[in-house]
C-alpha cells in the first residue's frame, strides 16, 4: 500500500494541524536530495546591476541639480564620473547584502528540510515544519492561491513543485507528476 490511501498511516506532525473534519488526500517529506535554493548567482548579479546602474547615474543627477541652478557641461560630465565611481560600490553592496540574505534564509531551509512534510488536503495544500522543541510552522494555501504551477522533474519519478509564486514548494518529492495532477484538479 502507498502513503496516497492510507489514511491511518499519517505523520503526527500533519494530523497535529487537521481541521475538524479535513481529510488528508496526500502527503509527503523532502527526499534525501532536496535542493532548497531556487536562487541564482545570474539573477542576483542582474538585480545587482540594475540597482547599481540606476543608483550610480540617479544619485549625481540628483546632487548635480540641486546644487546647480544653472547646469553646464562640465557639471554635467563630472556628476556622470561620481557615478562612474559610485557605480561599484552600489553595486557590490547591493550584491553582497542580496547574497547574504539569501544564504541565510538557504541555511534555514536546509536545515528545516528534515523536520518539514508535506500535504494536500480535502480543504488546502500544507507545508508543515516543527523543529525541536519549537512551535508548528505551518503555510496553508487554498486552492485559489496556488497558481501558477512548476514542475522540474529530477528522473525516477522525483521532482520538485512549486506554486503560488514563489512561496510554496514541495522538495523532492516523489511521484512528483501525481502529485502535479492533485494540485492542478485541486483549483
Amino acid at each position: 500500500m502507498s502513503r496516497f490511501d492510507m489514511q491511518q498511516q499519517i505523520d503526527p506532525l500533519i494530523w497535529s494541524v487537521l481541521q475538524p473534519g479535513e481529510q488528508v488526500r496526500w502527503w509527503d517529506r523532502p527526499g534525501p536530495n532536496a535542493q532548497v535554493s531556487n536562487n541564482t548567482w545570474k539573477r542576483l548579479l542582474i538585480q545587482s546591476l540594475i540597482g547599481g546602474i540606476c543608483g550610480a547615474i540617479l544619485l549625481p543627477l540628483c546632487i548635480f541639480y540641486l546644487s546647480h541652478p544653472r547646469p553646464s557641461l562640465p557639471f554635467l560630465l563630472g556628476a556622470f564620473v561620481i557615478g562612474a565611481l559610485f557605480f561599484p560600490i552600489i553595486t557590490f553592496g547591493r550584491l553582497g547584502r542580496s547574497s547574504h540574505r539569501s544564504i541565510s534564509r538557504d541555511a534555514a531551509l536546509r536545515k528545516a528540510l528534515p523536520y518539514t512534510r508535506y500535504a494536500i488536503t480535502d480543504r488546502r495544500v500544507l507545508m508543515v515544519t516543527q523543529m525541536p522543541g519549537q512551535r508548528s510552522g505551518i503555510m496553508s494555501f487554498q486552492p485559489h492561491e496556488l497558481a501558477p504551477i512548476k514542475r522540474i522533474d529530477q528522473g525516477g519519478g522525483w521532482g520538485d513543485l512549486s506554486f503560488g509564486g514563489r512561496r510554496g514548494r514541495f522538495a523532492n518529492i516523489s511521484s512528483v507528476e501525481y502529485v502535479e495532477q492533485m494540485l492542478r484538479s485541486f483549483r
